[in-house]
């Protein structure tokens, strides 16, 4: 898939990210997902492969510590 056509299916309405070089649909996991649905619609359209490694959290500026996901999410992720 190029990056236009991910771009496209965004607009179009589709729940897609992308975790390494695979594109993911997340739609009917947004509602599953044990963070909170919050967490995967911050990813929705772009690259959260940082936040599955635990690079990354979305509240850099107030101390928080990335959450480093566990071997069974990245099966998941799989």
């Amino acid at each position: 898939m190029t990056s236009h056509e991910f771009h496209e299916q965004i607009n179009q309405g589709k729940r897609l990210t992308i975790v390494e070089d695979l594109v993911l649909d997340i739609d009917r996991y947004i509602s599953k997902h044990p963070g909170g649905s919050f967490a995967m619609e911050e990813c929705v359209g772009r690259d959260s492969s940082k936040f599955i490694y635990g690079a990354y959290t979305f509240e850099q500026n107030k101390g928080v510590q990335p959450y480093l996901h566990s071997n069974y999410a990245r099966v998941i992720v799989n």
